[in-house]
């Protein structure tokens, strides 16, 4: 019932949901840094090793591209609106940064 309030609306909870998930990623990296060779084998040590910089790029790009995401729609509205355009922006307009920005990421990290 509360998410169809217009303030809640107007907050672009799917991309609220996103910076959530990317904050959770990106902290999540933490439990791989804390893993040493004193208490985990030498090929767990090294999975861990290999995790810590996916766990931070990928949860920042998807804090950046969310937060990149909703600066471009309020930049779209404003520009449609100093022309005196009315135009819906939709999730799927803005979703052409946050999947390029996505791709190159796992292009880079793979």
């Amino acid at each position: 019932a509360s998410r169809k309030t217009r303030i809640v609306q107007a907050a672009q909870p799917f991309f609220l949901v996103l910076i959530i998930v990317g904050v959770f990623v990106m902290g999540s990296s933490i439990f791989p840094m804390s893993m040493d060779n004193e208490h985990y084998s030498h090929a767990a040590v090294n999975v861990a090793c290999n995790a810590t910089p996916w766990c931070l790029s990928i949860g920042f790009t998807l804090i950046f591209a969310a937060l990149f995401s909703k600066l471009r729609r309020i930049h779209k509205l404003v520009d449609l609106a100093s022309r005196f355009h009315k135009q819906m922006v939709t999730i799927t307009d803005v979703l052409v940064p946050f999947l390029a920005l996505s791709v190159a990421n796992f292009s880079i990290l793979v």
